[in-house]
């Protein structure tokens, strides 16, 4: 025969691999998903041994939360842990170099037969979100992403047939999926990993740095220093201090994470660092005054997201009306401190929605519309206005949130004014060390030096304007435990 005429022979693709780790044992930070993982691990092991039938088996999940905090590590410590073969795939791996919807729907049964014959195993579906949800398509893309979609529902349906598969489906944006996907029986758990606490921190630094961790020193007050940034973001910290370190022709020394660190804020003057250690003073003062939390902690290192922020713990209560506005003087307390100690504001406490200003706002509003909280003597729910949009809320609440916003700023400064000396302690400590832990926090508040206020020279300080700088503790209280 011809050699040209031969069929060409197409290779076997390499089958997938059981990932070398990490394994959920050696996880910090993710305790809900761990938590559900090691369940899952413990019942894939009564499936192998004949004691559980699959369809007893939870095997689908979405894990979401803010980029960097290990979602897709989640799925490999899974897989290890479970010694599964782990699959990894995408939307943008199906939708790569195409415009044919009927070729992106054949890379998703693809991955689905694949998983099939390698069975059991984990899937990985990374970035979820990036299919566009049904609901939210217009008239003339609605065709395509209904018949994309429905390849995918009819490929998680077939878990209720197709033993052995695990569905990890990844994502930032939850709220964007198709609702169809996230029914009970495809993908019906849904867990969110947030940002690392300061708990977890150390355990994180310990798992980059292995070996060199002796040498660390003690990692809980570099955790502080962390705190704020995600584990991928901690683990860049460790890289980059391991390789100053090689630079330097010696191992890891402590000096060298501290720099990496202290290095994040090099592009702030003093004048900035003053201003955001004023700013994040205020809100620890204030929330120690006037809330029930635990575990304070202050920090002016910049993340990606923050150039400082307060992290807490607020024990839970009863949702009243006098709570609420004890919140928002902690919420506007950065922006008074700056008014009061500095003697004007920056754009500091403003920006987007996770701003103070817009915190505070919204806090304000949902009191006064959706919690009934609102004295003016009515106990209609207002609900569906929010839901309509807020053009449709009635002006009367709307003034009445703004009279509370406005009240608890005055509220702040007020507090702030009574607690200026503390205030200038706790900014002047976090201005030199850049972080402080709860214990360092409370012993300044007891002990109250007096200290002088620098003098800024406003001719060359450039505040922000429109930028979400400063934050205080996590957006929903409490979510940091």
């Amino acid at each position: 025969m011809n050699d040209f005429a031969r069929k060409p022979q197409i290779p076997e693709p390499p089958r997938p691999k059981v990932p070398d780790g990490p394994l959920f044992s050696q996880l910090a930070g993710m305790d809900e998903a761990r938590r559900w993982g090691e369940a899952l691990t413990d019942d894939i092991k009564l499936y192998r041994a004949g004691k559980l039938d699959w369809f007893e088996i939870d095997a689908g999940i979405v894990v979401h939360g803010p980029p960097g905090t290990g979602k897709t590590t989640f799925a490999r410590a899974l897989a290890a842990s479970a010694r599964l073969p782990l699959i990894a795939t995408s939307y943008a791996d199906w939708n790569r170099g195409t415009v044919y919807v009927s070729t992106i729907i054949e890379a998703i049964r693809a991955i689905f037969e694949k998983a099939e014959k390698n069975a059991p195993c984990v899937v990985a579906i990374d970035e979820l979100d990036s299919l566009p949800s049904r609901e939210a398509m217009t008239s003339e893309r609605s065709t395509s992403t209904h018949m994309i979609v429905n390849a995918l529902l009819e490929q998680l349906d077939g878990l209720s047939k197709r033993k052995g598969v695990i569905v990890v489906a990844t994502c930032n944006h939850p709220d964007r999926l198709d609702p169809a996907l996230v029914r009970p029986g495809r993908l019906g758990k849904s867990i969110r990993i947030g940002l690392p606490d300061l708990a977890a921190i150390p355990a994180i630094l310990a798992f980059h740095l292995k070996g060199d961790a002796a040498r660390a020193g003690d990692l809980k007050d570099l955790a502080v220093m962390c705190a704020g940034m995600s584990g991928a973001a901690i683990e860049q910290v460790v890289r980059e201090a391991k390789q100053l370190a090689r630079r330097r022709g010696r191992s890891l020394q402590r000096a060298d994470l501290a720099a990496i660190i202290e290095s994040r804020a090099a592009g702030m003057s003093k004048e900035q660092q003053w201003l955001i250690a004023v700013h994040e003073a205020g809100h620890g003062i204030a929330a120690h005054k006037l809330l029930d939390v635990k575990d304070i902690t202050l920090s002016i290192v910049p993340t990606a997201e923050t150039s400082g922020q307060v992290l807490a713990r607020m024990v839970r209560g009863v949702t009243t009306r006098a709570a609420i506005e004890k919140q928002l003087v902690a919420l506007l307390a950065g922006r008074a401190a700056e008014q009061v100690i500095i003697g004007q504001v920056s754009g500091g406490a403003g920006g987007d929605a996770s701003s103070d200003l817009a915190r505070a706002s919204e806090l304000a509003l949902t009191a006064v519309t959706l919690l009934g909280l609102s004295q003016s003597g009515t106990s209609f729910w207002h609900g569906m206005f929010r839901h309509l949009g807020l053009h449709n809320v009635p002006q009367a609440l709307f003034a009445e949130a703004r009279e509370m916003v406005d009240k608890a700023y005055e509220d702040a400064k007020a507090l702030i004014s009574e607690e200026k000396t503390s205030v200038m302690t706790v900014a002047e400590a976090l201005a030199k060390s850049r972080a402080l832990s709860h214990d360092s926090f409370l012993a300044l508040v007891r002990k109250q030096p007096s200290i002088a206020v620098p003098q800024i020279d406003w001719r060359f300080f450039k505040p922000d304007t429109g930028r979400n700088d400063v934050k205080p503790w996590p957006r929903s209280y409490g979510s940091r435990s």
